[in-house]
């Protein structure tokens, strides 16, 4: 016997007390009842079915409210027991379904779901329960083949129960989209959750949550949209899942002006906790031309130690100050990203702040330390870069070494060897007036 899942558990939230309690009427009662009093107008299985009243033996009655009530207390042995005493031989098919039913439940309180379909398909068979009874015994039949993840056979019993019922309500859809969303069928599963949505005056929770993950699974962006919009504004307060999800799907739909201004909202309410999600909000301010906010987020991120303080947020802090025109202001984070980097090439960045703004020998020392680290892209760049910043000091020979290593490389070699004949001239030129002077 397979054991239920997370999700069998969670079809059968109420438990069985509320399994018990909604669906096993008292067998004196039902005595009495016609059928077509349990709220249900839909067709009946039979003509039968709807014309006869029923009345159970007084034995029988009685027997069946004792095993109810043991049923309803736990004692399940002794449920079966009082079960056990009837003979459906000498009952008609009314006392026969109300027996079959009664042993369903009680199967069902013990674990043991596939003897309880089985009983509770035998109930049907006798074609005799009210169609009201007849529909609440097919959704169990669903509920208990789900609770066991047995699809295709949820799909067939709420098949026959939406035969038997011109109202079904929402949460039968709900379970049949469940079904379909589990077997793969996405189409039949969009219908049966778009239905159920439709039939609910306030969709619940889980049902949006389907409705979502189906169209998040068909990769139907767009539609998918209104619906974390409606699981936001419906349960704002469950926490930052929903709030990350819609950014996303804003961000998928390339809409970054909505996908920033959702993650600010959840930020504000102190749901970005998270390194990535930071980041994410600080990234976006970028792409948004907001290069002081990610500056802002960043900062505020390192100094509460909600961000990391790794290579990547140094970067990012001062990528940020240098794209609101304040280089020298990112200098001191793109120092500590360059020292933290397994590899030289943030050191090359950092140089390239400070030749910008003239900063030639603190440059020079930045572009040492990028060669002396290594795992360069473009090791002639720096080499290149580097003799720069010595002719600016006048380091003139340590520049044209520079530039000699710089011209070993393909791609750099026409710029260095135009520095090297700038500078030969120019050594040229010197040495020719020492001499004149001399």
């Amino acid at each position: 016997m397979k054991r239920m899942s997370r999700n069998g558990r969670l079809v059968f939230a109420a438990g069985l007390c509320a399994l018990l309690l909604a669906f096993a009427p008292d067998p004196a009662r039902a005595a009495a009842a016609g059928p077509g009093q349990d709220g249900h107008d839909a067709q009946p299985l039979t003509q039968a079915a709807e014309a006869q009243q029923h009345e159970v033996r007084p034995r029988n009655a009685k027997l069946l409210m004792d095993a109810r009530a043991f049923m309803l207390a736990g004692k399940y042995d002794d449920a079966k027991r009082e079960l056990g005493r009837l003979y459906p031989q000498h009952m008609d098919p009314y006392e026969r379904a109300l027996l079959y039913r009664m042993e369903g439940y009680v199967a069902y309180g013990q674990k043991d779901f596939a003897a309880a379909v089985s009983y509770l398909e035998m109930a049907l068979d006798e074609h005799s329960l009210s169609n009201g009874d007849a529909s609440q015994v097919l959704f169990q039949i669903a509920q208990l083949h789900a609770s066991q993840q047995e699809w295709p056979q949820v799909v067939a019993s709420l098949q026959r129960w939406l035969a038997i019922n011109e109202d079904p309500g929402s949460v039968g859809y709900f379970l049949l989209a469940r079904a379909y969303f589990e077997m793969k069928d996405l189409d039949s599963a969009l219908a049966a959750a778009q239905k159920a949505v439709d039939l609910a005056d306030k969709p619940q929770q889980s049902l949006l949550q389907l409705l979502l993950a189906i169209r998040l699974t068909k990769q139907d962006y767009a539609a998918a949209t209104p619906v974390a919009v409606e699981l936001l504004t419906r349960y704002p307060q469950c926490g930052k899942s929903y709030w990350l999800q819609l950014s996303s799907l804003y961000g998928v739909q390339n809409d970054l002006a909505r996908a920033l201004a959702v993650l600010e909202l959840a930020d504000r309410q102190g749901y970005l906790t998270d390194d990535a999600e930071l980041l994410r909000l600080a990234r976006l301010s970028q792409a948004q031309d907001l290069p002081m906010r990610a500056v802002r987020v960043l900062d505020a991120g390192l100094n509460e130690k909600r961000l990391d303080a790794d290579v990547g947020a140094y970067q990012l802090l001062g990528n940020s100050w240098i794209l609101a025109r304040e280089p020298e202001k990112g200098e001191p984070a793109l120092e500590r990203a360059a020292e933290l980097s397994p590899g030289g090439d943030l050191y090359v960045r950092l140089a390239q702040v400070e030749l910008q703004n003239e900063q030639w020998a603190p440059a020079a020392d930045a572009l040492k330390d990028a060669l002396s680290k290594g795992g360069l892209e473009h090791p002639g760049v720096t080499e290149l870069l580097l003799g720069i910043a010595y002719y600016n000091t006048d380091r003139i020979q340590d520049a044209r070494g520079a530039f000699l290593r710089a011209r070993e490389t393909e791609k750099e070699r026409a710029s260095a060897q135009a520095w090297i004949d700038h500078i030969d001239h120019e050594l040229q030129k010197s040495s020719t007036r020492k001499v004149t002077l001399g």
